[in-house]
């Protein structure tokens, strides 16, 4: 299964200081997450704690690609508890994972957060929905948004103090090329 979390970077010189994404998949089970660690504008501190948060996730992700996770949840639990050392104030986080069974997302520090399935983008939750909350590591773990098997394409997260772009600028702006 193809999945894609994308995060909007600023629309500024260094778009993406302080992003990362990773994936982790083997068989019917995956995590795919995007990320803003660090604080913004000081792009030195943003890019150490960047390659910090990527190291701990890869370790914490590796029995996802060695066939040792079960289901689409453990990948996330993992992800959290790798998360809580190195996370910072400043945690911007949109992660995707998939089974047999459906798939599941879980954010923080977003302001919204939109599906790109086969018929389009929408916004997949309203003002107010636990999954968009301020940017840091929650004190405890966040829940997920569960939806069915296939479902998304991709999930883009919009970090707070970013507007959406126009749609013929969006994948640009979440580090896509054509």
């Amino acid at each position: 299964m193809t999945c894609l979390a994308l995060l909007l970077g600023d629309a500024e010189r260094l778009p993406f200081a302080g992003h990362l994404r990773l994936r982790a998949e083997h068989g019917p089970v995956g995590l795919t997450l995007a990320a803003r660690v660090g604080p913004r504008g000081q792009d030195e501190a943003s890019l150490r704690a960047c390659f910090e948060a990527a190291q701990v996730l890869r370790e914490a992700l590796r029995p996802v690609v060695e066939a040792a996770a079960v289901d689409r949840h453990e990948p996330l639990r993992r992800m959290w508890e790798a998360l809580d050392p190195v996370a910072g104030e400043e945690l911007s986080l949109l992660a995707l994972s998939w089974d047999a069974e459906g798939q599941a997302i879980a954010g923080v520090g977003l302001d919204a957060v939109l599906g790109r399935s086969k018929v389009g983008l929408a916004p997949l939750v309203g003002p107010g929905h636990p999954l968009l909350a301020p940017p840091g590591r929650p004190a405890r773990t966040p829940g997920v948004l569960t939806l069915e098997p296939g479902t998304l394409l991709a999930v883009i997260g919009l970090p707070p103090g970013l507007s959406m772009p126009p749609p013929a600028e969006l994948d640009r702006r979440c580090g896509l090329r054509a």
